[in-house]
């Protein structure tokens, strides 16, 4: 495999200038490269794993380089740290001989560039598939030109990354090319010797393609976050179309979700010792052992003799454990084959987004070495692309794994025709949530208001406004938050913490992120633009609180309180029990929810307003008698008591209100039990407890001509005789026959 590893040099300027403090800055060089230096590190240790760093001190007050000792001139200048993987230990160590240094009052830059190649040149045995140099400096000393032009040389020969980071970096865009080109700004006083300086340091980098930048973004760019180039991954296979089209393929990985900040579960007690056992079972049943503690890890060996005896080895089955009870497991044999195959094409607009699943996003390109798959693969997407249409297709990833559905899109911006997979979902894998829609006429918006909404949210634009006329700006990206270099803050946090702790065990920990809090919250330069529109819109969008009137009949329930001594606009203290008003008969308390209307609805309206009751009751009646015919014939289990109680309460009301309603439903129940054979039901609720037709005898609606005749009669039901199986119980299969 290749190795991806990187080798950088870093370069500190430590000269006593560093530590002066400049007019209208927070903190010093020093401290601003120091915090650099830490979070380049943070980020090696907890991402490059196998990168190698080297630091070399600019400006030192001693002397100690393999150049000084072998050519002299190479003054000020020291090798603090050959190149190793960083650790812990590397950042606690730069971090004390940074702090302990004093300074001096030179410090040439380009010597600086010399050293750092020497080193890159005695670690070449190494192979390191990338190099980069960093230099911080401030350009304030005068420099010796006369190895530039062989150190731009050397750094063309050696392909080295060099980055320069310093202050008064600006960024301005090209009118011409549209590209963002860093400079020095020229808005200070500068003596002679930092013009010359810079200036040849703008000229190393744009012979080398070099990059310049400040603080601020060296320190979003050295975020953990960032990782390091590696190889491409692909995975091989065919594309079938058909019965006779199959195209080679490569996929890659173009966009996916990671973590890279990973943790893992370690003993505290390091020297404690622990094994794996191994358990056997038989029909559900724990084998017995001699020994539990003699019990190897290896499946295929056994504790003891008696073990062997009792079963054989190639009788055992994989199986897991549910708690204590072991479940048996048997992986079934593949029945997928590797590869990818189209089933069918479709408009690219019938897949909307919130169909793509999956946590990545890939690109498919042809196989380069086969020619005509590369022809296929070109004439397929141009026709896709034409026709505006998208692939769907199954992909398998390793023969006997699930397939996955896929949509495959024409991608034209990349150097080859390819085309862009996305996994699409299962109607299992979703929840498609429902909502009433907002917007209604009483509730449109005005024209005024709508173009208030869209002053605030061209106010609210991130995108710098000084990114479209060519002015100067401090930031690299046109955006005040770019959305392609979104950090995550609380990976970051959990870094600083532990670099902290191990920088210092005693200090006080300080979640302050310089630079990454401001991201949290609304920019202030968007915050400012803001004001005059958020005014507007508080004007046409004015809030009112709707109090809604307290209803005596609440009170009265809840505080035993008279209703003429409240006051509808004073807000009184409820009790702990809360009063919630009845609309509907429900199934868990039917008789009592049926009692609660009846006397809320229609007792209460007292004997003046009788013509009104009968509706009520026959609306209630409606509600009783489908819930009644839930509990009776939708449910599993028959719940007799809550049954009989519903029942008997329906009659009760019904023999002061509606008696014919109540016969007409009964005799449905009895004709519906008849039919299901529900014998049982109707004998031990119906007949037991004389819930039958009402008759002059249980209200005054009917008199003795009009009963039924025979009421007795009606709870009688005629069983079907029952077939009796005894007789072919010794044969199954001519039960099977006469059926």
């Amino acid at each position: 495999m290749a190795q991806t590893k990187e080798g950088v040099i870093v370069i500190l300027d430590v000269s006593k200038k560093t530590r002066e403090k400049e007019e209208k800055a927070e903190n010093t060089f020093f401290e601003k490269q120091k915090e650099c230096c830490i979070k380049f590190l943070q980020q090696k240790i907890f991402v490059g794993k196998k990168d190698e760093v080297a630091f070399v001190l600019l400006g030192a007050e001693n002397t100690d380089n393999e150049l000084n000792i072998n050519l002299g001139g190479y003054d000020n200048i020291v090798e603090a740290f050959s190149m190793q993987i960083p650790s812990w230990t590397m950042l606690t160590s730069i971090v004390n001989s940074i702090d302990q240094e004093k300074g001096s009052e030179t410090a040439d830059w380009m010597d600086s560039l010399v050293v750092a190649l020497d080193i890159l040149k005695r670690e070449e045995s190494k192979r390191f598939k990338y190099l980069k140099i960093i230099l911080f400096h401030q350009f304030l000393y005068p420099i010796d030109e006369s190895n530039s032009e062989a150190v731009i040389e050397r750094l063309k020969e050696t392909n080295v990354d060099l980055v320069i980071i310093s202050n008064y970096v600006k960024y301005k865009d090209d009118p011409t090319t549209n590209i963002v080109k860093p400079f020095f700004s020229s808005l200070m006083e500068k003596t002679e010797d930092q013009i010359m300086s810079e200036k040849l340091a703008r000229s190393v980098l744009d012979q080398t393609d070099g990059v310049l930048c400040n603080f601020d973004i060296a320190l979003s760019r050295m975020s953990y976050g960032l990782k390091p180039k590696g190889r491409p991954w692909f995975w091989y296979s065919t594309l079938d179309i058909g019965t006779k089209i199959k195209i080679h393929i490569g996929v890659t990985i173009s966009i996916k979700s990671e973590t890279l900040l990973q943790f893992k579960t370690q003993s505290a007690k390091p020297h404690s010792i622990s094994w794996l056992a191994t358990e056997y079972f038989q029909n559900g049943e724990k084998m017995k052992m001699e020994t539990e503690s003699n019990i190897s890890s290896d499946s295929s060996s056994f504790s003891n003799e008696q073990a062997k005896k009792q079963f054989a080895f190639e009788e055992l089955i994989d199986g897991y454990m549910l708690g204590s009870t072991a479940v048996p497991y048997e992986k079934s044999l593949p029945t997928t084959k590797q590869g990818m195959q189209c089933i069918g094409f479709t408009q690219k607009s019938n897949v909307l987004p919130q169909y793509i699943f999956g946590s990545a996003t890939y690109l498919v390109f042809a196989k380069q070495t086969m020619e005509t798959s590369v022809k296929m693969m070109d004439a397929l997407v141009k026709a896709l692309n034409k026709n505006n249409m998208v692939m769907i297709g199954r992909r398998v990833y390793r023969d006997g794994l699930r397939p996955k559905f896929v949509a495959l899109f024409p991608n034209t911006e990349q150097k080859y025709p390819c085309l862009t997979l996305f996994e699409l979902y299962c109607s299992e894998q979703h929840v498609n949530w429902q909502f009433a829609p907002l917007k209604s006429k009483r509730t449109e918006p005005t024209e005024e208001q709508y173009k208030a909404i869209d002053d605030l949210m061209d106010a609210m634009d991130l995108d710098d406004d000084l990114s479209s006329n060519g002015e100067v700006r401090d930031c690299y990206e046109k955006s005040l938050l770019p959305l392609n270099n979104l950090p995550n803050v609380a990976n970051e946090y959990i870094c600083q913490v532990a670099t902290e702790r191990i920088i210092e065990e005693t200090k006080e920990i300080t979640l302050s992120l310089r630079g990454r809090d401001n991201i949290l919250n609304v920019p202030e330069k968007v915050y400012k633009k803001t004001e005059e529109p958020l005014e507007r819109i508080k004007e046409l969008f004015p809030l009112e609180e709707i109090k809604k009137e307290i209803k005596k009949e609440l009170i009265r329930h809840v505080g035993n309180i008279d209703s003429h001594e409240v006051n509808n606009d004073i807000e009184i203290e409820r009790k702990p029990l809360e009063y919630k008003k009845l609309i509907s008969i429900g199934t868990v308390t039917p008789a009592e929810d049926f009692k609660k209307l009846i006397k809320s609805e229609v007792e209460d309206l007292g004997p003046e307003k009788l013509d009104q009751k009968t509706p009520i009751f026959d609306k209630l009646t409606r509600q009783i008698q489908e819930v009644l015919k839930d509990l009776i014939f939708k449910t599993i289990s028959l719940q007799y008591e809550k049954i009989t109680n519903t029942l008997k309460m329906y009659r009760d009301e019904a023999a002061q209100y509606n008696p014919y309603d109540f016969n007409d439903f009964i005799r449905e129940i009895k004709a519906i039990a008849i039919n299901r054979k529900m014998h049982e039901f109707w004998n031990d609720v119906v007949v037991k407890n004389q819930l039958g037709l009402l008759s002059s005898k249980d209200c005054n609606f009917f008199n003795e001509l009009d009963d039924v005749k025979d009421i007795n009669e009606f709870y009688k039901i005629n069983v079907e005789k029952q077939i009796d199986t005894t007789e072919n119980e010794g044969n199954i299969d001519d039960l099977f026959n006469d059926m």
